[in-house]
């Protein structure tokens, strides 16, 4: 029996002009999701070719791959998707990145590490519209608290 292997291989310029076609047909800024190494085809060199092309934002699933992000040099906003310890959630606020609020409960942790770092949180609200992966609930987006993070 002859064992066969898959090759992937990635053309850094096509990702850069796939990017600018994505960019010229839609008319508005776009965010490109790098999240688990880009789905195997490797986040830094992916990001750096969407960068190159005119890419705005890019979204991780975790703080751990943002950080390899921003340590690649990558300046542009960054939206983390998942839950954060208070470790995560420091570093993410620390580096700019936009963190998920995923339930009402992480306000105080975000809140306590803008307050010590004497910045504000960059927060993106998760409303699960039905899924039920993860986010608040439709009636309880409305209800946001009324405080600044």
């Amino acid at each position: 029996m002859e064992f066969c292997s898959s090759v992937l291989e990635i053309n850094l310029a096509s990702v850069r002009h796939n990017c600018s076609v994505y960019i010229n047909t839609a008319g508005v800024p776009i965010m490109a999701v790098v999240k688990a190494d880009a789905y195997g085809c490797g986040a830094v060199a992916i990001a750096k070719a969407a960068e190159a092309a005119g890419i705005e934002a890019f979204a991780v699933a975790r703080v751990g791959e943002a950080k390899i992000l921003r340590e690649a040099g990558i300046r542009e906003p960054i939206l983390v998707f998942n839950a954060f310890t208070q470790d995560e959630i420091d570093f993410g606020v620390a580096a700019d990145l936009i963190l998920t609020l995923n339930s009402f409960e992480m306000i105080d942790k975000l809140v306590n590490a803008a307050d010590r770092q004497k910045k504000k949180a960059l927060v993106h609200l998760k409303v699960d519209t039905g899924m039920g992966r993860f986010g608040v609930f439709p009636a309880e987006a409305g209800k946001t608290p009324n405080r600044p993070i």
